[in-house]
């Protein structure tokens, strides 16, 4: 079956994405946006220079920084959950109380698709909004943007972060969804179901790395599975039969 798609002449997408609120596009289904349509996400704009197509994302922001060599991020990170190809200019506002000890105007814009961040040289700074944002000349893949004091290498990447080793099953799910995470449990773990529109549908806390969620009363479709601690976030698309 082919993908359902939504053509966008234009979008201007006001989401706030704090708590569980969530920008959600189920995988099967593809958002696209055409060339020089903007897209704003919290204080996070998108402006592609080429179609963006997005498929099984769900873009959550984080107020906790990602730790680095000389230094941390700012207390903004927006993570899509699956990594995302994009050309044009991404940036968003960084307010005083979130930067961290970093100098808003030796900010640079971080990004990590999975193999670690990689921290721009050439980043725009907006002094008067409080903007910070980066141009994308090339298709460039990414899951998680921020921004840092230039010169820093953030070290938390994707492929270390530890809830990369959740597992889900079964998926399609009938009844019981399984949940299991390696590794110790972190403090202040969580597990969220959430709709296709980011409504929060069940949370229970995570104890143990062993945990069963029992979502036989859901109508038949598409979900999210959203992992969260007090430093990592995660979402990942299951399908209701």
């Amino acid at each position: 079956m082919k993908p359902a798609a939504i053509p966008l002449a234009l979008a201007l997408l006001a989401a706030p994405l704090a708590g569980n609120a969530q920008f959600c596009v189920a995988s099967g289904t593809t958002f696209y946006a055409l060339p020089g349509t903007p897209l704003c996400f919290d204080s996070l704009t998108l402006l592609p220079t080429a179609p963006l197509a997005l498929s099984g994302v769900a873009l959550a922001a984080s107020y906790t920084p990602i730790a680095g060599n000389g230094g941390s991020s700012v207390r903004r990170v927006y993570d899509f959950g699956s990594a995302v190809l994009f050309s044009g200019q991404a940036g968003f506002y960084v307010a005083a109380g979130e930067r961290n000890g970093n100098q808003l105007p030796a900010l640079q814009i971080a990004y990590d698709a999975g193999a670690g961040f990689t921290t721009t040289t050439s980043s725009a700074i907006n002094i008067a909004a409080d903007y910070v944002a980066y141009n994308f000349n090339t298709p460039t893949r990414f899951r998680k943007i921020t921004a840092v004091n230039a010169g820093v290498v953030l070290s938390v990447s994707a492929t270390e972060d530890p809830i990369l080793q959740l597992s889900l099953y079964p998926n399609p799910v009938a009844d019981i969804l399984y949940a299991e995470l390696s590794g110790e449990v972190p403090p202040g773990a969580s597990l969220t179901v959430l709709d296709v529109n980011g409504r929060t549908i069940l949370k229970t806390p995570i104890y143990q790395s062993s945990i069963s969620l029992n979502l036989a009363a859901l109508p038949a479709g598409m979900y999210f599975v959203r992992y969260a601690d007090r430093v990592h976030s995660r979402s990942t698309s299951i399908s209701k039969r």
